[in-house]
């Protein structure tokens, strides 16, 4: 799915090892996949934090009927497939639990869904109840060359009395494909869900059914009854509710407003979060390839990417040679707002002679297609001798060899070292025109100027952070965010 990297949330039904004196003879465990792709918006609200609040609603529902509830997660830490995690085990009472660790995390991450499916099947079938359910919310399909189909087909050839429920939230045709037939191997029901709205209503239509399975217990009273006149068990009521929606069925779509949707994309204005990467993880994974890798150099830790920023001159041309450039793997939409945050104590040091100018560390990201160049960069130097220090920012554009440079001039206090510098980088496309801001720690938005393009095809997106001179030191460099916006 390009760009989209897929989200799912896995619910599953199972009977509970609680006595039928203090639990209903079923048990659920949610299973959230993180991806990246939750992180983007479906009518101007985050999949992911819609997903929270539908989840919210059949929790509520499970509590109130004394069904053990549990959580498992993936994708929510790193970019591997194996990325699972039974996150709160199954027990009564867990929605409060299971609700706050939802909110602490975040989407990231790829989607292993047959994976998980089978880890849930391995989990149920240590279960010793009569009725199972394993109940899907995704957005895409597998993204780890699983087999979900094949995976819900042998659960059911176990004979536990299981059935699998399926939800598409916002998915493609192909992606629905796939999810309907692991729903009908799974011998249970596919529900599409386009919005917020419709991903509730189809958690409470699967509710409903699951009320059935786990009826409201008989309240009996705790004065005994005499021995010789035992008084007769009252049947419990059977409530009549409404029939749960359709599976398939979609609401309605409401119309679109066109005229306001055009002025939004003629302000630029940002629409849905296509990609976000906070590198919370241990590897640096798929989305990412090293360019000129030094592995002693770079590492992912605790939140953020950290490279020191090594120069070296290249044999060949006798140029400066960056190490441990990142190269963004995936392709972009038409018009797109780029925006990177890094952590760096620009740093000259007292070793090197005094000379008339000394250039330090340079941070730089570059939009390139073949011949042709986008370059937005910031570099801290010293002149005069060391007695100045400049930060200096440059907006440039290179055209079959001819270059055009947009500078940002700023003087900075410290000639020696600044401490440690909040950059960001903001680079918005839309149609020909590209348009370019720098932020730094104490200062606001400053905007760095445009250029136009009329031929960019299939950009490469790079990341550079070095020294421009191999004689200052070396310093920490922190890439803390990525992310790509599709602009309305």
């Amino acid at each position: 799915m390009s760009l989209r990297i897929i989200a799912a949330l896995t619910f599953f039904v199972a009977l509970s090892p609680f006595s039928p004196a203090s639990a209903s003879d079923l048990d659920v465990v949610l299973v959230l996949d993180a991806s990246g792709s939750m992180n983007a918006d479906v009518n101007r609200e985050r999949k992911f934090d819609a997903a929270r609040k539908t989840v919210r609603s059949l929790l509520l529902i499970l509590e109130k009927r004394d069904i053990s509830v549990g959580l498992i997660v993936f994708g929510h830490r790193n970019d591997r497939c194996d990325d699972i995690e039974v996150a709160v085990e199954l027990g009564l009472k867990n929605r409060k639990t299971i609700e706050a660790y939802l909110q602490s995390i975040s989407a990231t991450g790829s989607t292993p869904l047959a994976a998980s499916i089978e880890k849930a099947g391995a989990i149920l079938k240590k279960r010793g109840r009569k009725e199972k359910r394993i109940i899907v919310l995704t957005d895409g399909a597998d993204t780890c060359r699983g087999d979900p189909q094949g995976v819900a087909r042998a659960l059911i050839k176990l004979g536990i009395k299981l059935k699998i429920h399926v939800v598409g939230f916002d998915v493609k045709s192909f992606a629905a494909a796939e999810l309907k037939a692991t729903a009908a191997a799974g011998q249970g029901d596919f529900y599409a869900a386009k919005d917020a709205a419709q991903l509730l209503r189809a958690f409470q239509g699967i509710g409903t059914k699951l009320k059935k399975i786990a009826p409201p217990k008989v309240k009996v009273s705790a004065k005994p009854k005499p021995a010789s006149k035992p008084a007769p068990k009252p049947a419990p009521k059977v409530v009549k509710k409404p029939t749960p929606p359709a599976p398939v069925t979609p609401a309605p779509k409401k119309p679109e407003k066109t005229l306001a949707g055009a002025k939004e994309a003629a302000k630029g204005k940002r629409g849905s979060l296509l990609f976000v990467d906070n590198f919370k993880r241990e590897e640096l994974g798929k989305s990412w390839t090293v360019l000129n890798p030094d592995e002693e150099r770079g590492v992912v830790d605790d939140g953020f990417l950290v490279i020191t920023t090594l120069a070296k001159k290249d044999k060949g041309s006798n140029k400066i040679k960056a190490f441990n450039s990142l190269q963004f793997n995936y392709a972009l939409p038409e018009d797109y707002e780029i925006e990177i945050e890094w952590e760096i104590p620009f740093k000259i040091g007292n070793s090197i002679p005094r000379l008339y100018t000394c250039q330090a560390q340079q941070l730089q990201m570059i939009v390139s297609s073949g011949s042709t160049q986008l370059s937005l960069g910031m570099l801290y130097e010293t002149i005069d001798y060391g007695r100045k220090g400049v930060l200096s920012t440059s907006f440039e554009k290179t055209l079959k060899g001819k270059k055009n440079a947009l500078p940002l001039v700023e003087k900075v206090a410290s000639t020696k070292e600044l401490k440690v510098q909040k950059v960001r980088f903001k680079l918005r496309k839309k149609r020909f025109t590209y348009t370019a801001w720098i932020q730094r720690s104490g200062t606001g938005w400053k905007k760095v100027g445009q250029h136009k393009l009329l031929r960019c095809k299939k950009p490469n997106i790079e990341i550079r952070q070095f020294n421009r001179d191999s004689r200052v030191p070396e310093v920490e460099c922190k890439i803390k965010k990525f992310a790509i916006y599709k602009l309305k």
